[in-house]
């Protein structure tokens, strides 16, 4: 059985091993980085002001932190986020937009993480599912943080 503080002492390991990789100068391979920009071609980007006015009138619609949880366990989510990793986004939005019963495939969706890379890569996979209405926070968590803006745990 799998308990809390199981959980806990899990995400403390994996926060330990990948958060250097976090505050790191990380480089996309030039395969990758074309990638991720054609995926931020495909969807319409907020900035961080757009971003931050969507949030406080609630207009963000389904606004998904695709970090892994140990990255949140470090730092928090903005207002209004649920937690959906880049790894299983395509299996597990469709029980947040009404599946199987009234499905909204245009549900308006706002995607970011900490980087925007595995973010994109999201947008343009839930573009790609038929999702008519994603949208991508274009800024890194840091931007929003260091811009005083709350973050809740």
């Amino acid at each position: 059985m799998i308990t809390s503080r199981t959980r806990r002492i899990a995400a403390t390991v994996v926060f330990a091993l990948f958060a250097p990789l976090a505050s790191a100068q990380l480089v996309l391979a030039p395969p990758v980085a074309r990638w991720v920009d054609e995926a931020k071609q495909q969807v319409p980007l907020l900035d961080l002001a757009a971003l931050k006015a969507a949030v406080d009138a609630n207009e963000t619609g389904l606004l998904l932190d695709v970090r892994e949880p140990a990255e949140l366990a470090a730092s928090g989510m903005l207002p209004g986020a649920i937690n959906m990793p880049r790894g299983i986004v395509e299996l597990a939005v469709w029980a947040k937009v009404g599946y199987p019963n009234n499905t909204n495939l245009g549900q308006k969706i706002t995607v970011y993480c900490g980087t925007t890379w595995r973010s994109a890569l999201a947008a343009k996979s839930l573009k790609d599912l038929g999702f008519t209405n994603v949208q991508l926070a274009n800024i890194r968590v840091e931007e929003w943080r260091a811009s005083g803006y709350p973050m809740v745990k």
